[in-house]
This record gives C-alpha cells, structure tokens and sequence, in this order.
C-alpha cells in the first residue's frame, strides 16, 4: 500500500464516522 492509499483511506473512514 501507498501513504496516498492509505490517506484515502483515513479520510473514507473519518467521512463514514462523521456521516454516521
């Protein structure tokens, strides 16, 4: 995995968090 693949990652899983 890339650190950009992973950014995405964090930010798909806050925006889910903030979402819920």
């Amino acid at each position: 995995m890339t650190i950009q693949v992973t950014k995405f990652m964090m930010i798909v899983l806050v925006e889910a968090d903030i979402h819920h």
